[in-house]
This record gives C-alpha cells, structure tokens and sequence, in this order.
C-alpha cells in the first residue's frame, strides 16, 4: 500500500511511500537492495557511536 509522499512533503513531485525495502533501495542506504532488518542494523550501527557520546 503506498501513500503520496507529497501529502507529507510538498515539496517532493510524484514520491510514494511504500515498505520499509522499498524505501532503503529508493534512498540508497548500503546501496539498496536490503532487507529491512539489514537496513536497520546499518542504521543503529551507525548511530551507536553517536548515542554512546550522548549516554556518557
């Protein structure tokens, strides 16, 4: 099921949101084709350093 993503952002033209797959190919994280456990594991392994500064 998709939505317009120009419901949400206006400034988009004929974007659509879809799954969370679809979404990490469309914005190239790891260079798409993930799935999207991959997907989240690359975020929250990028995040961490960041979070761990922040807990200190």
């Amino acid at each position: 099921m998709y939505r317009h993503a120009n419901t949400l952002f206006p400034d988009f033209e004929d974007r659509r949101i879809g799954t969370a797959a679809e979404n990490v190919e469309d914005i190239g994280i790891g260079g798409g084709h993930l799935l999207p456990e991959t997907a989240a594991e690359e975020v929250l392994g990028a995040l961490l350093p960041f979070l761990e500064k922040i807990a200190r």
